[in-house]
């Protein structure tokens, strides 16, 4: 189903209470619920945008989340936080030739390996940490640690940007379907990745 502005403006409001609840992790359940996911036309007009505050404004350790079901797997961003259309990306989760990476301040410094293909019409989960203590990336898929980078004075810059979901710039725009949405103000242990991987909030 495309997307249309009702459906987008409840969606906004349904990812702006996941990333307020993150600040409260213990109000997750064990079990998942796929009935409440959001549908991305891969126009530039379907995405979901959701005005800066203090809780998105990240500069040190954060863990961003996702279950995705593409139905491409071009070129895709999943979450990104940045200027026009998070075309700037401070921090993003992006999609390209079917692999997934994590983006600060403009530039990829972790992608999945070859072995980790994310598919088309498929649900695969993502999960991006950084820890701006001992600069070390980790990206996991389905629960499951896939690579680890170490990248110094790689952390977010402060900004007063829109986040941005289904879209970063109007040439990547997300196809597919999104679910479960999540950012993180710390870097997820790999425990807790495996727990709340599979958690409804």
């Amino acid at each position: 189903m495309k997307p249309n502005n009702l459906f987008l403006m409840f969606n906004l409001s349904l990812f702006t209470i996941l990333i307020l609840i993150i600040f409260n992790p213990e109000s997750s359940v064990a079990q998942m619920f796929w009935n409440q996911t959001a549908s991305f036309a891969g126009n530039s007009t379907s995405y979901i945008s959701v005005p800066n505050s203090t809780e998105l404004n990240l500069t040190g350790s954060f863990t961003l989340e996702a279950w995705v079901n593409p139905s491409n797997t071009s070129t895709k961003v999943v979450i990104a936080k940045g200027g026009a259309l998070g075309a700037t990306t401070e921090y993003a989760i992006r999609i390209q030739n079917s692999r997934a990476s994590i983006i600060t301040n403009g530039t990829s410094r972790l992608v999945s390996k070859t072995t980790s293909l994310i598919p088309v019409n498929s649900w695969t989960h993502i999960s991006a940490t950084y820890n701006s203590s001992s600069s070390i990336f980790r990206m996991y898929i389905n629960g499951v640690l896939d690579t680890v980078s170490v990248v110094v004075s790689a952390a977010p810059p402060s900004n007063t940007d829109s986040l941005f979901i289904g879209i970063s710039g109007s040439s990547t725009p997300f196809a597919g379907k999104l679910d479960e949405v999540r950012i993180w103000n710390r870097d997820l242990s790999s425990t807790e990745v495996g727990r709340y991987f599979r958690s409804s909030i």
